[in-house]
């Protein structure tokens, strides 16, 4: 059998129907990772102790899209407070208390943030805070402050997990590890 022009026009064209359908897919998984990496949010756990200004701990939202909260892990003096489902800050102001009483009673306020909830981009949360109206406790506040550790799982739009660390804390590979967190459980296995 001879090669034929016509032959080889047929496989030119497949060998173009091929490439065309490889860059097509290519282009649809690079489009698909833009519009992830778009509305990826990023947490920022900051702990504050200005003078003049509320003190506390707040959980900041500096990426592009929101952020859906998930599991909280906290720890003091790197070890791990265990609390009741929906009273993570609450337990940590006890916690505290318990340290410097005159400042954690009370006058601290806090905010929770149940798994589930959403922090819009640039958004900012206020987790544990200690009004500024309440005395100069800033320097007690900062010094506990360098005795906690905190954890906090959070996922994007497209169902990608990610983990905000602060504080004095050591984070293990199995942290990364960390999936999902259904309603009815209130911390990962090994956490």
């Amino acid at each position: 059998m001879k090669w034929s022009t016509d032959n080889t026009v047929a496989t030119a064209t497949v060998v173009v129907a091929v490439l065309a359908v490889f860059i097509a897919w290519d282009q649809g998984r690079t489009m698909r990772e833009h519009n992830k990496m778009s509305v990826r949010p990023l947490l920022v756990i900051e702990e504050h102790t200005i003078p003049g200004s509320d003190r506390g701990i707040f959980i900041r939202n500096v990426g592009p899209g929101p952020a859906r909260m998930g599991h909280v892990g906290l720890f003091f003096d790197r070890r791990r407070i265990e609390y009741e489902p929906g009273r993570a800050w609450s337990t940590l102001r006890d916690t505290l208390a318990k340290y410097v009483p005159q400042h954690f009673a009370y006058p601290a306020i806090v905010t929770e943030h149940p798994p589930g909830s959403v922090l819009q981009a640039g958004e900012t949360a206020k987790a544990l805070v200690i009004p500024a109206a309440e005395g100069d406790s800033m320097s007690v506040v900062g010094s506990l402050i360098e005795h906690i550790g905190i954890k906090l799982w959070y996922k994007s739009l497209y169902d990608e997990t990610f983990l905000a660390v602060a504080g004095n804390i050591i984070v293990a590979e199995s942290d990364l590890q960390y999936i999902e967190v259904p309603a009815d459980v209130t911390r990962p296995e090994g956490q």
